[in-house]
């Protein structure tokens, strides 16, 4: 049994760092996939073209996703009581994050692409979208820093999405 108490810490941060990287990835991808179809339904240009978000997602996949994927051990990690074998990955929790991320990257990218266009930047779309990528940006890089910690703020249920079953 030693020997299994020595390797359930870093089963614990493995654990941890992919549901950092499924809490970062799913709700950010979700967040451009909802501006692009909410701006083919609507009938309007796109804020952010291919291009732009296949950019981005190469940039920040490469940055931050791998940055989430090898975090250290949290201090916590051997405190916290084992989790379900039977919990999903997929909680409830998770669903609800990634439903509002993506409400508010559409808002926020939205909200700037319209601004731009407004302030008399329709002629030059570049520049609108230019805005709109940078806001997109940026909120990437806030997504990435509320999936920095699966502590019970992050998961939204008293930590128990982010324990780990030790090994027996």
């Amino acid at each position: 049994m030693t020997p299994g108490l020595n390797i359930t810490p870093q089963g614990r941060t493995v654990y941890d760092n992919i549901k950092k990287v499924i809490s970062w990835t799913l709700p950010t991808n979700a967040g451009e996939a909802t501006t692009i179809i909410a701006a083919l339904f609507l009938g309007m240009a796109l804020p952010v073209t291919a291009v732009q978000i296949l950019w981005i997602n190469l940039i920040t996949g490469i940055t931050l996703g791998v940055a989430l994927a090898f975090e250290p051990t949290e201090d916590d990690t051997m405190k916290r009581a084992p989790r379900s074998r039977k919990e999903p990955l997929l909680t409830g929790a998770l669903i609800w994050h990634i439903i509002l991320v993506s409400a508010l990257f559409l808002a926020a990218v939205f909200g700037m692409y319209t601004y731009a266009t407004d302030r008399g930047h329709a002629p030059a779309p570049d520049l609108a979208r230019t805005i709109a990528l940078n806001t997109l940006a940026l909120s990437l890089g806030s997504a990435t820093i509320r999936s920095n910690s699966v502590s019970s703020r992050a998961s939204g249920d008293s930590g128990s999405a982010s324990r780990v079953e030790t090994c027996e």
